[in-house]
């Protein structure tokens, strides 16, 4: 058996659905919520490497600003 959102299949059931169509209906939504969490995760993991990302190119810009400095006041 999937894994199953049990208050989903309740509501269906109430709702007057089969066993088998509320099952079928709630593990479904189940395997959605599943994807939307990994990819809510994966966007987490992005977020802190672009923000990191960002960090590097400021140091960069930095190292440049202060070369370019020293080249045209030497």
């Amino acid at each position: 058996m999937a894994i199953m959102l049990s208050k989903t299949y309740a509501a269906f059931k109430a709702s007057g659905a089969s066993d088998l169509q509320a099952q079928e209906a709630a593990e479904e939504l189940a395997t959605y919520e599943n994807r939307l969490s990994g990819i809510e995760s994966d966007l987490k993991t992005i977020k802190r490497d672009l923000s990191e990302t960002k960090w590097l190119v400021r140091i960069l810009v930095g190292f440049l600003l202060v070369w370019l400095l020293r080249s045209f006041l030497a």
